[in-house]
């Protein structure tokens, strides 16, 4: 029975403790929007517990972001997916050869050469129209891919051209020498194969259920990492954001005496850089572009570093009314 009674007391401590983190934690949420009352949160909380909480809502901001970038995923594998079932098979059957071969080191090709594709696509940043080009020259006819961009096939190596940025181009030159075996056939559409690829020891045929399988799960194992990494990087730019405008906290907190620690002053750039953070978010939600969002935390790191000092020149008041 006492043992019972010990365990009964432990596990209402646990909720209670449990039930206190959350208030605290959207307590804090909450407060962070009005920097007059940080000075009471950082006498609350401890600098660990209000650090804690700041992770715990990058946490949430990381998901958020990649639920967000999950749905855009879908959508895309959804438009890819009608893409393949309406229109892969003319694709192929227009710009694919029946039969292209790699087989110790050297390119063999069953269509007459040069080979040449181009496709017409419209860059993102400046909606201007480009050409790529697919190309296959066994022959020596075609070198060099020259100005164009795209990919080059030729005898031993493989170039591809491409844009890293506006009129900087990227060219990388790959060796198929080491190659011993490798083969891309037109597969049976009446299967409903689209291309087959051979090596020496696998046939993989590519199908609708395949590529409808293969995108969904590629969804699913990125998605995790995409959580884990954009938190990672979160941690890391929301830290250097204020410990680069911890600076601007040091000369006003010299320049008002304020007499506050760094450690103090780093617990109200944490509090400072939440709504600042919401407030982001909900600006990109509408698509909108406000470049200013520093301008803002800076308002938020004046107004608690002033009322801070106002907050403990009158405790000091109140202190020496009491001795008097």
């Amino acid at each position: 029975m006492e043992n019972q009674s010990v365990e009964d007391r432990e596990k209402k401590q646990i909720q209670k403790e449990e039930k206190e983190e959350k208030i605290g934690f959207f307590e804090i949420l909450k407060q962070s929007f009005n920097p007059k009352v940080y000075k009471e949160v950082m006498d609350r909380y401890s600098f660990g517990k209000i650090f804690k909480y700041f992770l715990l809502f990058l946490f949430l901001v990381a998901l958020f972001s990649t639920v967000k970038y999950f749905s855009f995923f879908f959508e895309l594998r959804g438009e890819l997916v009608n893409w393949v079932e309406t229109d892969f098979s003319d694709f192929i059957e227009e710009n694919i050869p029946e039969s292209l071969k790699i087989e110790n080191g050297e390119v063999w090709c069953s269509e007459e050469q040069p080979f040449v594709r181009s496709f017409e696509f419209e860059e993102e940043r400046n909606g201007e129209k480009k050409e790529s080009y697919f190309i296959i020259d066994t022959t020596g006819e075609i070198e060099e891919i020259g100005e164009r961009e795209g990919m080059l096939i030729t005898k031993n190596k493989i170039t591809i051209r491409s844009e890293e940025y506006s009129g900087h181009f990227k060219e990388e030159d790959f060796d198929i020498s080491e190659i011993e075996y490798f083969e891309i056939r037109k597969g049976n559409i009446s299967r409903g194969e689209f291309l087959v690829l051979l090596t020496e020891n696998k046939n993989i045929s590519i199908t609708q259920e395949k590529l409808e399988r293969w995108s969904r799960n590629l969804i699913l194992i990125i998605t995790p990492f995409i959580l884990v990494f954009g938190f990672i990087f979160l941690i890391i730019g929301k830290l250097f954001y204020v410990l680069f405008f911890s600076l601007f906290s040091l000369i006003l907190n010299a320049i008002l005496k304020t007499n506050l620690k760094y450690r103090q002053l780093f617990a109200i750039g944490i509090l400072a850089l939440i709504p600042v953070t919401l407030i982001g978010i909900l600006v990109s939600l509408f698509a909108a572009g406000f470049p200013f969002l520093w301008v803002i935390y800076l308002v938020f790191l004046t107004f608690a570093i002033m009322s801070y000092k106002k907050s403990h020149k009158e405790e000091a008041e109140k202190e020496n009314l009491k001795t008097a």
